[in-house]
């Protein structure tokens, strides 16, 4: 075995043994600090910069709502763990945009966009749900979603960064990330 008691290692070979040994990073509560959530972030970026870059006309635009069959709010918030405050101060500011995001990803000229929006889900789904108890709550996957996606290096994706955010609620909102039934 080599003597690593004076070595200086790089944040790659930290995570490595972390994943090696993650009883360590349960033991020691050190998930709360790592990102545990691995998808292809690109998708979603290249999404948001398209979108971005998209007009609306006033009846495009209108509320949605009423068209979204789901399971009621108050339940998938507490069955997700979504508190009222973050609710009401930061999810619903997202509601003027869902109704854009469906028609773009309707829009039969947006196919490849919508493929990748159908790909992120997956993957944001499925690290969910394999990874849920490492969250407090669903304003915790939303934030560590976020920081996976956004990129300061690339000044459209920085300039509409708040899109980031919409993309992820309108997925909640939708029913496509997120506890959807009753455990």
């Amino acid at each position: 075995m080599k003597d690593y008691s004076n070595g200086i290692f790089g944040i790659e070979k930290i995570q490595l043994w972390l994943q090696e040994y993650p009883q360590v990073v349960r033991s020691a509560q050190l998930n709360k600090l790592l990102l545990p959530l691995e998808f292809y972030e690109q998708d979603l970026q290249e999404l948001v910069i398209v979108f971005s870059k998209c007009s609306f006309t006033e009846e495009q635009v209108k509320n949605i709502q009423e068209d979204l069959a789901r399971i009621p709010l108050e339940e998938k918030n507490k069955l997700n763990n979504l508190s009222k405050e973050y609710f009401e101060n930061s999810l619903k500011n997202s509601y003027e945009y869902f109704n854009r995001i469906k028609r773009f990803l309707d829009d039969p000229r947006n196919y490849t966009l919508k493929d990748m929006y159908k790909n992120t889900i997956s993957d944001l789904q499925d690290a969910f749900l394999i990874k849920k108890d490492d969250f407090y709550s669903m304003e915790y996957f939303f934030d560590a979603c976020y920081k996976k996606i956004s990129d300061e290096r690339e000044l459209e994706l920085r300039n509409n960064r708040s899109l980031i955010r919409v993309f992820l609620h309108y997925m909640y909102f939708n029913c496509d990330i997120g506890m959807k039934v009753v455990k």
